[in-house]
């Protein structure tokens, strides 16, 4: 990774003000009462830790819990428990603190196995969350410092495969990538196997987010372009290759490309915490 990789989302004041201001909004709610702070691992705890300076409440406990539903970046949809509470919520109230809700399936785990542990209330605290993102009804109260856009971010406690949890910023992680088990030379040879089309060059061939694949490439045929196309897009699709752009020339012109190669970027495999 290089600092190319890295764009700015959240800056570390923005963040400290709004701490501030959800503490003043958690001492208000709760007062005095018996409050039970319980961070979510690993994610929460630089935000879990700062909260929790600007807390006033003198009758507070704290506890640490652990799921996981996440590998590299994208979600596995199944929630696990991983570390539970020691600490006795019952009839007391319960902070959830959560350094983001993404789909809403790890929230709504938690709150669901908590109120079996019949605790006064509870409520989920978040330091971000992306609402394009959401697919669950919480039925939960909520409070968030952020709403975000539907990226991939890291720094402020989160990570991408344990790293990055350090930076003191929020910063939205460019991913644009090889795709996974998908060679160039197979691409290549699927797309000379169509019929009408007598070469295939200047491939590339790329992914934003192991998941969605992108490729261009100029196509020589003398057949119709638009069936040439069509039966393109249809093959790669078979290999995952959804997004294709295509530039098609006849056998009797040259390339407008001084450098006609294939190309393939740089590849990175990565396996994120769960949310």
């Amino acid at each position: 990774m290089t600092d190319s990789d890295f764009v700015p989302l959240i800056k570390s004041g923005k963040i400290e003000r709004k701490i501030k201001q959800i503490a003043k909004v958690l001492d208000k709610k709760y007062g005095q009462e018996d409050v039970c702070f319980v961070c979510v691992l690993k994610g929460a705890v630089i935000f879990y830790s700062k909260l929790l300076k600007y807390i006033k409440n003198k009758n507070v406990e704290l506890d640490f819990v652990e799921v996981k539903s996440y590998c590299g970046t994208t979600s596995t949809g199944e929630v696990k428990m991983l570390k539970d509470i020691s600490i006795d919520i019952k009839n007391k109230h319960l902070v959830l603190v959560e350094d983001i809700i993404d789909t809403g399936l790890t929230a709504k785990f938690m709150c669901e196995h908590f109120k079996k542990q019949k605790p006064k209330s509870i409520l989920m605290c978040s330091l971000l969350q992306k609402p394009d993102k959401l697919s669950v009804d919480l039925n939960m109260e909520t409070l968030v410092a952020f709403n975000i856009p539907n990226k991939f971010i890291i720094g402020y406690g989160l990570d991408l495969d344990e790293k990055y949890r350090n930076l003191k910023d929020i910063l939205d992680l460019f991913l644009e990538k090889a795709p996974n088990n998908i060679e160039i030379s197979e691409v290549k040879k699927y797309i000379e196997d169509i019929n009408g089309v007598i070469n295939v060059h200047h491939i590339h061939l790329w992914s934003i987010d192991t998941q969605n694949n992108f490729a261009t490439m100029h196509v020589v045929t003398d057949s119709e372009p638009h069936k040439i196309k069509n039966e393109i897009r249809e093959e790669l699709s078979k290999h995952k290759i959804g997004h294709v752009t295509i530039e098609i020339e006849s056998s009797l012109e040259d390339c407008h490309q001084k450098l006609c190669n294939i190309e393939i970027h740089s590849q990175s495999n990565h396996c994120h915490h769960s949310h």
